[in-house]
């Protein structure tokens, strides 16, 4: 009888021990689910966290290039140095110079630099054929002269450039998924299509636009080193032009995608001057 009871006792335990190890077991699974969950929702959010931190720090950085840049562009003053007198102007330069100008508008340089008064930016008709002049005739900016240059090759010029779409130069440009329509099933057959017209458009508008901004920024760089924001720009914007042209036509969407880049530094450029 004993032998059963104990038995009994045992067997109760047994079962006992079964359910409460069941239990546990049972227990430490859902919880292992819970913190796998809240392990995963913790990644999640980290990586939420850091991508919104990146972007944040991204536009910081524009923000505050943004900001050097229009203090830089935007109250430099000319030099004083050099400046030809009207009469002196006018026997050296009368030819270029229009009348209605009188030389009171303009300020002319011992170095063939020409500059308007207001806007601080090169005359109209100053550095014309640059390129083709020999190297003792071209004019060579110093100081500030080199700022007004830029200012003007931006407003005047670069800021229209090229667009794989549009005839019309200037088109603000978007990343390549943002477009919609005929343009977003043009994109996603691979090709573009170059239309006849003024502007070239295409794979000419990035190969074309790239050359021509090429063109300007080589010349200036030179001398904008001393400008620290400037010439970081330039060497940034000079970059991904060169990285543009580098593609083949068969590659036209990495190559639009430098060009862009080049394109949005040349619109940051004239909101810095004119903001």
């Amino acid at each position: 009888m004993k032998k059963q009871l104990v038995m009994i006792s045992l067997s109760s335990l047994l079962a006992l021990s079964a359910c409460v190890t069941s239990e546990e077991s049972g227990s430490d699974s859902s919880e292992n689910k819970e913190n796998k969950d809240e392990a995963s929702a913790n990644d999640s959010s980290s990586e939420e966290d850091t991508k919104t931190e990146t972007a944040e720090m991204a536009a910081e950085e524009t923000s505050e290039r943004f900001e050097k840049l229009h203090k830089t562009m935007a109250t430099f003053s000319l030099p004083e140095k050099g400046r030809l007198s009207s009469k002196e102007a006018k026997l050296r330069f009368g030819e270029i110079l229009r009348p209605e100008d009188e030389y009171k508008d303009v300020i002319v340089y011992d170095n063939s630099m020409i500059f308007y008064k207001n806007t601080k930016e090169t005359y109209t008709y100053s550095w014309i054929n640059y390129d083709t002049l020999s190297q003792e005739d071209k004019p060579e900016p110093y100081g500030t002269q080199a700022l007004g240059a830029l200012k003007y090759r931006v407003n005047h010029d670069m800021v229209f450039y090229p667009s794989i779409f549009e005839e019309n130069a200037g088109t603000p440009l978007k990343n390549l998924d943002e477009y919609k329509g005929d343009k977003k099933t043009l994109i996603a057959s691979g090709e573009l299509v170059e239309k006849e017209g003024k502007n070239p458009t295409g794979y000419e508008a990035i190969e074309a636009g790239s050359q021509r901004m090429l063109s300007q920024l080589h010349q200036l760089e030179p001398y904008v080193e001393q400008f620290d924001a400037v010439h970081d720009w330039t060497t940034e914007t000079i970059y991904y032009f060169e990285e543009a042209e580098s593609y083949d036509e068969e590659e036209w969407k990495e190559a639009y995608k430098y060009y862009k880049k080049g394109v949005d530094n040349i619109d940051e450029m004239e909101k810095a001057i004119n903001g």
